[in-house]
């Protein structure tokens, strides 16, 4: 199937899950992190996206509510204008309800944005400099140099 037949949805999700492969090497890389990479991410995914959701319900809830008052003002119009004004509310919350669910997913973009981002500088090819070497443990330590590969200097 095309990307047309998927929608923008479906292929955002299939970029994610070309992720998968990346979390498996990183974490078949050092067994002291086997669990935490893959499953963190996911973690920090699921709770964007539930935050994404919350926040297009909540917007939703508020336009439904805008366009309620608007159609009990148009009900209880005298004159023409007062009439006007409602129809032109009642427009705004139809407006604002078509927009909610597209501003709480380009919300939730930046967040998984921010997400990757993090799981990127997060990842063990980042080694920590000599300094925060120096505060770990010496297993920790030593497995670290173990894994380095060895540097060679010109003089």
């Amino acid at each position: 199937m095309s990307s047309t037949e998927h929608g923008p949805l479906a292929d955002t999700m299939w970029r994610l899950t070309e992720l998968m492969p990346w979390f498996a090497a990183i974490e078949a890389g050092d067994p002291a992190n086997r669990q935490a990479v893959g499953a963190i991410a996911l973690r920090r995914l699921q709770d964007d996206r539930q935050g994404a959701i919350t926040a297009q319900l909540a917007m939703t809830r508020s336009a439904m509510e805008h366009a309620t008052q608007a159609a009990s003002r148009l009900a209880t119009a005298r004159n023409p204008m007062d009439a006007a004004v409602a129809q032109a509310v009642i427009g705004l919350a139809l407006a604002e309800f078509a927009a909610a669910p597209t501003r709480a997913w380009l919300e939730m973009i930046s967040r998984l944005h921010a997400c990757c981002m993090t799981m990127a500088s997060e990842s063990p090819d980042n080694s920590p400099p000599s300094s925060e070497a120096e505060a770990e443990s010496p297993a920790t330590r030593a497995r670290t140099r173990a894994a380095a590969p060895p540097t060679s200097e010109v003089t």
